[in-house]
């Protein structure tokens, strides 16, 4: 998918006749010159300070023998025999950029047309509504169907040097190539959506634009769902869990007894909270059933060594979702 889809203005140029009587040159005008003149904005919506690329293409008019002359909010920058390509940067938000084109024909006949550029910006923020256990100080990821949080942040300022408020401005959301009615609109800078499926990717498109028009800014971000993932913890009987250290492959039990603790990372809160999920432990391939779903209560029968194989399992049927990990305890 392109970042930028090329804006193109059509448009009649403007003859400066002078002291030419208009018969005179009229019809030369149309017929030798074609009347009209594409220009070509890339990127459709430029930021601020971004770098923007005009071209201009005569549908019936031969640019390669035509001078053509650029200027920037009065200042020439380009002047050149078949010139039809001017790049310039714009300027910080809630400035103005003039962009004046002149096109002078090989009988001296003049043509000119103006661009008006007010940079705007836009950037998109994500969050999803998914599990993660206290003091965790990560970003949530995203997992297959999670629920999906996106928050447009604007900026439009005019070229009076008011900031537009994000409320007053127009949002048209797009997943893919699909806009997203319901959720496009007036004001509309916070959304809620379902994310996609795992092992596919998503690109969310959105176009901010004032109430008026004349202020358009544009953002796609990409979106890739990762694999929840289950990590153990040790649950110490005076200090709670031990979230600053999550246990490896094998634990050696140093005491009598330790309780294990489970925690499903970047499942959905949602399932966890309503029971949606199943929780599966198993004690050496054999299913064990704690009284806590998370927890699981390992004793040490004797002085004998020995070492248990301790597995869990997570599965989500609605989301065709599941995550397993297991620990070695020698005892």
């Amino acid at each position: 998918m392109p970042l930028y889809t090329p804006k193109t203005y059509t448009f009649l140029l403007v003859l400066l006749f002078a002291a030419i009587p208009i018969g005179v040159f009229g019809q030369d005008f149309f017929s030798a010159f074609g009347g009209n003149v594409s220009l070509t904005v890339i990127p459709e919506f430029p930021r601020a300070n971004e770098k923007v690329t005009i071209e201009a293409r005569g549908l019936s008019l031969d640019l390669n023998r035509a001078e053509i002359s650029w200027s920037v909010n009065g200042t020439l920058m380009k002047k050149a025999i078949g010139g039809s390509s001017f790049s310039f940067e714009t300027g910080s938000p809630g400035s103005s950029s003039s962009v004046v084109v002149t096109v002078r024909g090989l009988s001296g006949q003049l043509f000119r047309e103006t661009l008006a550029f007010h940079p705007a910006d836009v950037d998109i923020l994500w969050n999803t509504h998914s599990y993660v256990p206290p003091f965790y100080k990560g970003k949530k990821l995203l997992t297959s169907q999670g629920d999906l949080a996106l928050t447009a942040m604007p900026v439009f300022v005019a070229a009076s040097g008011k900031t537009l408020a994000p409320e007053t401005l127009v949002y048209t959301w797009k997943r893919g190539d699909q806009t997203l009615v319901s959720e496009s609109g007036f004001g509309k800078q916070h959304i809620t959506i379902t994310g996609p499926l795992l092992f596919q990717d998503m690109f969310i498109s959105l176009e901010v634009s004032s109430l008026d028009g004349s202020m358009k800014a544009e953002k796609i971000i990409r979106l890739e769902p990762s694999e929840p993932r289950i990590l153990f913890y040790e649950k110490h009987p005076l200090r709670g869990v031990l979230y600053n250290h999550a246990l490896s492959e094998s634990y050696t039990l140093s005491g009598d007894e330790l309780v294990l603790r489970a925690e499903p990372y970047f499942f959905s809160y949602n399932d966890i909270k309503d029971a949606g999920l199943e929780f599966l432990w198993s004690v050496n391939n054999e299913s064990a059933f704690p009284r806590t779903i998370n927890e699981l209560v390992l004793r040490k029968e004797s002085d004998a060594g020995g070492q248990s194989r301790v597995g869990f399992e997570v599965r989500d049927a609605k989301k065709l979702l599941q995550s397993a990990a297991a620990i070695l305890i020698q005892y």
